[in-house]
């Protein structure tokens, strides 16, 4: 299968139309689920953070059930909290909340590698090593989603090589391209990056190569490390940040 890097939206949400719905109402929801999506990628809206439908609907100068279904939707999804008294929050992302994560991307994504080197067609394998070449480019001095943006394209590239649509039918509805972009607030990226870079660069001559398994396998020891990674400096950052805190009751994470 070949597909191009045209075919990857990273804030694209899987909605289901509902019953009834006009064309009208649903590119309403759309178009509130766009913004506050951007707003979190771009650290607008920070994890803890309440969320206020009136506040969007007069931005966008709409009423506020669209605004209420899309917050609807995200609740759905794992992204926000919606709490009685305090209306929808962000989730904060805890070290223990990433670590399970990776524990299922290893699995998951380990099989879109190996399917995806049986279908690897040699478009496929430039694009991969066009993907590959962004990821060498970036810099550790770019922080959140920006930063990750070239590895969750890598990833939906090779989803798509595949050929399963259902791998990243799940990532979406794990919300996991969204979450992965806050792993440079626990992983010491100014200190680990080059081997970062080196552990991608071997999954791609794996599957450029077209040895899957050692493409999985180092696609595995990539995930073990960089659970390691989140321990330690995760772990830290957390701790340190509990301490600078504890005295103000009302803060939040």
């Amino acid at each position: 299968m070949t597909i191009s890097p045209e075919t990857s939206n990273l804030t694209v949400v899987d909605i289901n139309k509902n019953q009834g719905q006009t064309v009208e109402d649903r590119s309403y929801v759309d178009m509130v689920l766009d913004e506050l999506l951007m707003e979190f990628d771009q650290g607008l809206i920070k994890p803890g953070k309440r969320i206020k439908a009136a506040q969007i609907s007069a931005r966008l100068g709409i009423s506020r059930g669209p605004v209420r279904e899309a917050l609807a939707i995200l609740s759905g999804r794992g992204l926000i909290e919606l709490n009685k008294n305090l209306g929808a929050i962000l989730k904060p992302m805890t070290v223990d909340g990433v670590i399970k994560n990776w524990q299922i991307f290893d699995p998951l994504l380990g099989y879109a590698i190996l399917e995806a080197v049986k279908n690897l067609t040699a478009e496929d394998k430039v694009i991969i090593e066009r993907a590959m070449e962004r990821i060498r480019e970036r810099s550790p001095i770019d922080r959140g989603y920006v930063f990750y943006l070239p590895l969750t394209d890598y990833h939906e590239l090779v989803n798509g090589i595949s050929g399963n649509e259902f791998v990243q039918e799940t990532m979406e509805k794990m919300n996991v391209m969204y979450w992965i972009r806050f792993l440079s607030d626990f992983i010491d990226l100014d200190n680990t990056w080059p081997q970062y870079v080196k552990n991608y660069q071997r999954i791609t001559d794996g599957i450029l190569e077209g040895d899957g398994p050692a493409a999985n396998a180092a696609w595995s020891f990539h995930v073990s490390w960089s659970i390691d990674q989140i321990r330690r400096s995760g772990g830290a950052r957390l701790e340190h940040e509990q301490v600078t805190l504890r005295p103000v009751s009302t803060a939040t994470n």
